[in-house]
């Protein structure tokens, strides 16, 4: 049922990001908003549960962006683990470690991409106004990364009760 869940929170991220975004002007420079949801895996979910998850949400990525393959899936792959690791010796419900993984996270994609824009071709390939564009998207993170990973949270909760009451009806019905 996670699983589900994840597919049905990732598809709302990916429409809202690539539909409804873009027509308000205040949104056209908003970040991923996968990131909060990669960290909330590697935050909350365990390795076995949330690899395989970030993997198909990389390679999903991938194919939307029309990009160079494998940008997002690296991304997403790497901001899972550093992010498990951090689990290992920091509190994983301190806020301020939410606020600062994002913005990070937004740092770490936005790097990979113009690496790979520098890579491939001229640094004159740029796209004009990238720093500001840049600059946006770790303000946006820092005012909402948090808010996101707690709605995702809260979301998940509620979805898990609805399930194992959905469970429990069918275990009555069958017994």
């Amino acid at each position: 049922m996670n699983f589900l869940f994840y597919m049905f929170l990732s598809l709302i991220f990916v429409i809202l990001k690539t539909t409804l975004m873009p027509y308000f002007s205040m949104f056209d420079q908003f970040y991923d908003m996968l990131i909060p949801f990669v960290f909330y895996l590697g935050l909350y979910r365990p390795a076995r549960e949330g690899i395989p998850f970030v993997l198909l949400l990389g390679f999903m990525q991938d194919s939307l962006s029309g990009g160079p393959f494998g940008i997002f899936l690296t991304t997403y792959f790497w901001m899972f683990v550093v992010t498990r690791w951090f689990v290992t010796f920091l509190h994983a419900g301190n806020k301020g470690l939410w606020l600062i993984v994002v913005a990070a996270g937004v740092l770490v994609e936005n790097l990979i991409i113009i690496a790979t824009i520098l890579w491939l071709g001229e640094a004159s390939e740029l796209p004009p106004g990238w720093g500001d564009r840049v600059v946006t998207q770790l303000l946006w993170a820092l005012i909402t990364g948090p808010v996101l990973i707690i709605a995702i949270s809260v979301a998940h909760r509620k979805w898990s009760g609805w399930a194992s009451r959905i469970v429990a009806v069918v275990k009555e019905q069958e017994s």
